[in-house]
């Protein structure tokens, strides 16, 4: 008979879990002082990288803040001395140029109130001033002086009259309470400037860049804008025009008033501003200058005088056409029997005469698309085939690159007068030159021209 084996009694459940949590419980009180140690080394470590980096930001800001001071206080001892300097001469282009070229670099290397100091410094030492001859006027034309501010108060203006800062960036600048009577600021970049309760009788402004400038509780006085952008630009406050403001082809397209509506620009007397070739907030343009762009046109001037030389050159083809009395040729018929003098070709094959006009006060309207040109001309030739006379117009940049032409033909035997003859002006002309040119065919054969009109409108 088998006896019944005997076999090992097994362990609970709760035991054994029981078990498996108490070792787990000592593992991690066995790793917690590791994991603390761990944890705070990280904390600590990272702390003092950010301690680390803004030490080195300080320590960085106090370097660039003694380099910064360092420039400035060598600069203004540099020029001190040259201006005390006994061989110092204010009229000497090259002693100028030296301080234009230290004042160029130190003002890349300064804070903007530094900058509002250099040009103080230079501006009371007569350097920056509309006000001494034009030969000791420091130039700082592409300077760098965006954000530059002037603040006075109404208790203490700051005195800038005659201020001359032709030709610089002065974008986000502001000049609050100041006096600015007779500065020059032409050809500067203003985009979002301020002037804002300053006096500016008399300051000129001619092709200034500002679009977005804000103009507020000013009293506009003889001041000129001629050629200038300044659209959005936002006329606020106790705004008043008084005689003789010159917005002469100004961009005031979406310029406004208080509460920001459009400016009705029309509403103001015409004998304080002028408009001319003006566009309008609404997009609208003024009054277009209609008169006559081509100088002595009926060769009148300049037969009598000479004096024609200046604008009418000999052209880049062949023989020059000359200026000449009717009386030395009465058998060629002419427009008009008041004549005197006329354009005439007499030489054996090409002949060409030019005249350059300057466009440059209608640089809105035809940067807009919307400039036309009227050309009238009289041109004959005499009884000959083979003998031609015309007109070209050629627009040019204003690099005198060239952007197109329009050439106008006579029909080489009769008279002919050109009274509508008309066409658009392209975009970007800021120059139109007149060509008159000719074709002899014959030693007898001769080819006139006279009562040059040239008009946009």
């Amino acid at each position: 008979m088998k006896t019944p084996s005997k076999s090992c009694p097994k362990a609970s459940p709760s035991k054994s879990k029981g078990s498996s949590c108490l070792k787990v419980i000592k593992f991690l009180l066995a790793a917690f002082p590791s994991v603390v140690f761990g944890v705070f080394t990280i904390v600590f470590t990272v702390q003092q990288h950010i301690t680390g980096i803004e030490n080195r930001k300080q320590d960085q800001k106090q370097a660039d803040e003694q380099n910064i001071r360092s420039t400035f206080e060598n600069y203004i001892d540099d020029i001190s001395n040259l201006l005390l300097d006994e061989k110092f001469n204010r009229s000497n282009s090259e002693h100028l140029l030296h301080i234009r070229v230290k004042t160029l670099t130190t003002l890349r290397h300064v804070d903007i109130n530094r900058k509002r100091d250099i040009i103080l410094f230079l501006y009371e030492s007569r350097l920056l001033r509309n006000d001494v001859p034009c030969n000791e006027r420091l130039s700082l034309q592409d300077a760098d002086l965006d954000k530059l501010t002037f603040q006075g108060s109404s208790s203490n203006p700051i005195q800038l009259d005659n201020l001359y800062l032709p030709g610089v960036y002065l974008s986000n600048a502001v000049f609050h309470w100041c006096i600015l009577d007779y500065a020059v600021f032409d050809n500067s970049s203003m985009a979002n400037v301020r002037f804002i309760n300053s006096s500016i009788s008399h300051v000129t402004f001619r092709r200034i860049y500002a679009p977005d400038a804000i103009m507020g509780d000013l009293v506009f006085h003889e001041n000129d804008f001629t050629g200038s952008m300044l659209v959005r630009t936002s006329f606020v406050g106790g705004t008043d025009w008084k005689e003789e403001v010159d917005l002469t082809n100004t961009d005031l397209l979406d310029s406004r008033g208080n509460h920001g509506q459009l400016i009705n620009w029309n509403s103001v007397p015409e004998n304080v501003l002028i408009l001319v070739n003006a566009r309008l907030p609404n997009g609208s343009f003024h009054q277009i200058n209609s008169t006559e762009l081509i100088s002595d046109g009926g060769a009148e001037l300049g037969c009598q005088t000479d004096l024609t030389e200046n604008a009418w050159k000999r052209g880049p083809y062949g023989s020059k056409i000359i200026l000449s009395p009717i009386s030395t040729h009465p058998s060629i018929s002419i427009s008009s029997s008041n004549e005197n003098c006329y354009f005439l070709a007499d030489s054996l094959n090409a002949s060409s005469l030019t005249q350059l006009i300057d466009v440059h006060s209608f640089s809105v309207l035809i940067h807009n698309e919307q400039a036309r040109y009227n050309m009238s001309a009289y041109l004959t030739c005499s009884q000959d085939k083979s003998s031609e006379a015309w007109i070209k117009l050629a627009f040019l940049k204003n690099n005198y690159l060239w952007i197109d032409s329009h050439k106008v033909h006579t029909n080489q035997v009769k008279p002919r007068n050109i009274f509508a003859t008309t066409g658009n002006i392209p975009s970007y002309t800021r120059f139109i030159r007149v060509e008159l040119h000719a074709y002899i065919g014959e030693s007898y054969a001769r080819c006139v021209f006279d009562n040059l009109r040239l008009r946009i409108f």
